[in-house]
């Protein structure tokens, strides 16, 4: 459906020219903007999405937090744009009339941008620079702004949390950053600084990129920041000066960050595979056939062990603690000794139920010997007492007496002894 979309906006542009596609999907926006601002609490920041120009719903979510917050310089600066036609804060500098200034290192997309009309109709200034976090503060001065802005969105799909880190010239009130999901959301990780970072050549999955979220929350913590929560496909991740929290702290319920779903994943010929969570599992099995598969994983509970048994994993890694409630990253979704003992016992269980049977296990006397009743007194059998059907009913032992089908063998024979309620009785007891 999505692929359908994409080509019938293709086409749609081509016929009717993408200025006037522009004005119509600029139009339905500005509808939805006019909604949103009759709307004074929100349940997460996801509930205000809607993608006019951005890739992720952040239009929608952009829109309500300016909108919601006293910004006195409404002026942007996004880094890495491509041709500026998919983008964060195009509908912002169209909707609300913003300052924006663009850097983006290809010089063909620079062009692409100058030569759109929007260059003109609006206080929008492109830059052709590659940023790293040796000259960004540089590029960045040479643009004579005030301290204080109105927002940064960084999205360069590589050494993200490096260049953010060194920012000190300016103050965006909101930032914007793209996450990498493939990190996880348990730990500050972020790709090495290189300057010349290439995420398709650092490695062919293309998932090798950018920052975790909780990287991300540490250093914008560091920089005078609170986070504020994810767009809903766990993208985009967005912070606000502490400062300006208290205008925001009443109209949002619940600070949500939300995992992505994306599989970008690709093989080593750059093709997408389309892998995500446990199925890397299965690709691995089939990848190195004869090697032992392992899983590690951040999830909270014991299920995660038994799951990735079924899918092929035999070695696991778990954090265990002896107190969850303890402050740290790592606590709150590790295992205590008690969960740790289930989540080995379950696993184990998963093997077992795996584990392929004998024909001589899964036949009837097997069954009977873990399923079927065996033959014991209903009330005391006295010595020399005749047997009755009504001094027997049937028990599940975990070892085989005389079973309940064999009743016929027991009925009107002699007790040798005294057999108490309860027993079993055997052919012994009888004669």
């Amino acid at each position: 459906m999505k692929l359908l979309k994409n080509i019938l906006k293709k086409i749609l542009i081509f016929s009717i020219g993408y200025e006037f596609f522009e004005k119509k999907i600029f139009l339905e926006g500005k509808k939805i903007s006019f909604l949103q601002k009759k709307i004074s609490k929100i349940k997460n920041l996801s509930c205000m999405e809607f993608s006019v120009f951005s890739q992720w719903g952040d239009d929608g979510i952009i829109n309500w937090l300016t909108n919601n917050l006293p910004i006195k310089n409404k002026i942007f600066i996004e880094i890495g744009t491509e041709d500026y036609k998919e983008s964060n804060t195009r509908f912002l500098i169209m909707n609300q009339n913003w300052t924006g200034h663009l850097i983006e290192a290809d010089i063909d997309s620079v062009e692409k941008i100058k030569n759109q009309s929007i260059s003109w109709k609006y206080d929008l200034n492109s830059h052709n620079l590659l940023v790293d976090k040796k000259n960004i503060n540089k590029m960045i001065s040479n643009l004579n702004l005030p301290k204080e802005i109105g927002l940064l969105s960084l999205d360069i799909d590589g050494i993200d949390y490096w260049v953010w880190e060194k920012i000190n010239v300016v103050e965006p009130v909101i930032f914007v950053c793209e996450i990498n999901s493939a990190l996880g959301d348990k730990h500050a990780i972020s790709v090495p600084y290189n300057k010349n970072f290439n995420r398709t050549k650092f490695h062919y999955s293309n998932l090798a990129f950018g920052a975790s979220l909780p990287a991300f929350k540490y250093i914008s913590e560091l920089k005078g920041y609170k986070f504020l929560g994810t767009n809903s496909n766990g993208v985009n991740a967005y912070f606000v000066k502490k400062s300006y929290f208290k205008h925001l702290k009443r109209k949002i319920q619940k600070i949500v960050s939300f995992k992505s779903k994306t599989k970008e994943s690709r093989d080593k010929n750059y093709k997408k595979n389309y892998l995500s969570g446990l199925n890397r599992i299965k690709h691995l099995i089939k990848k190195y056939p004869g090697h032992t598969i392992g899983s590690s994983d951040h999830f909270s509970g014991i299920l995660s062990g038994p799951v990735a048994y079924l899918e092929g994993a035999r070695v696991f890694e778990k954090h265990v603690t002896f107190d969850r409630t303890w402050k740290g990253t790592d606590h709150n979704f590790s295992l205590e000794p008690e969960g740790f003992r289930k989540f080995v016992r379950d696993t184990k269980r998963v093997g077992l139920m795996l584990k392929p049977k004998s024909q001589k296990k899964i036949g009837k006397e097997y069954v009977f010997q873990k399923l079927g009743k065996s033959i014991i007194s209903k009330k005391l059998i006295k010595k020399g007492e005749k047997i009755k059907l009504d001094f027997l009913t049937g028990k599940i032992f975990f070892e085989q007496f005389i079973p309940i089908r064999q009743t016929h063998k027991i009925l009107g024979k002699i007790a040798k002894k005294n057999i108490l309620k309860n027993q079993p009785i055997t052919l012994k007891d009888i004669r």
